[in-house]
């Protein structure tokens, strides 16, 4: 392609015990690529510098150990492409070292937890934060699809946990109340004292955030919600 300049890079992705290389193929605009040249020069005039026996010969001089070093690559239509297609590539790390190292950091806190991605880890349970919002008996679907339950509270330490990491949003959990039994029971069927600090009637769903304590809500207004399972 006329005018522009292709470079080629390799990014090595690690997920579990496993990694892949993954090639990326990036499209320089034309001042990027008299950066490039200008680059190319400037290292020419060091390498001579600190190497003055290094003469330039017409096809297999400085010219193209200069490009080598660099992983520069011309795909433009001038050039042969069985000289390309020979012609050993060092690829540039244009991507800093940093992203590996996150990936791979990334993929490693995935595989320890037991949660799946996007899950937070506490004391061998997962729980899953949505950004989404739905009323309760959805919310309960979503859960159910992840094979998973709306959050069930078993004590003040969870219960902390839950407020901190929902803050200033409000999420559905897994109590409602039964009006046959006249009592709040959580979706497992265990039953639990609860004091709340809004009394308002009709509203049958509990939610956390927002506040201190758990709080009373419609049913039918949308919420975001907590999914919680066993870590495996």
């Amino acid at each position: 392609m006329p005018g522009f300049l292709f470079k080629a890079v390799m990014v090595r992705l690690q997920q579990h015990d496993s990694s892949t290389w993954a090639p990326f193929l990036l499209l320089l605009p034309e001042e990027e690529e008299a950066q490039e040249a200008e680059d190319v020069g400037k290292m020419k005039r060091r390498s001579q510098r600190q190497h003055p026996n290094l003469v330039e010969d017409q096809g297999s001089g400085i010219s193209q150990r200069h490009d080598h070093l660099l992983g520069r690559r011309d795909f433009s239509e001038n050039s042969p492409p069985q000289a390309a297609s020979q012609r050993e590539v060092l690829l540039p790390q244009i991507f800093p070292p940093v992203l590996e190292e996150s990936l791979n950091s990334t993929s490693t806190e995935r595989s320890t937890t037991g949660c799946p991605i996007r899950w937070d880890l506490y004391k061998g349970r997962c729980y899953f934060f949505s950004t989404n919002e739905e009323n309760w008996n959805n919310s309960h679907v979503r859960c159910s699809n992840e094979g998973a339950t709306l959050a069930i509270i078993n004590n003040t330490e969870e219960q902390k946990f839950l407020q901190e990491r929902a803050g200033l949003e409000v999420y559905f959990i897994g109590l409602r109340y039964q009006h046959s039994q006249k009592r709040w029971k959580w979706i497992d069927g265990s039953g639990f004292q609860v004091n709340f600090t809004n009394y308002v009637p009709h509203f049958d769903c509990a939610t956390v955030g927002l506040s201190p304590t758990m709080d009373k809500s419609s049913c039918e207004i949308s919420h975001r919600w907590i999914c919680e399972k066993k870590a495996s």
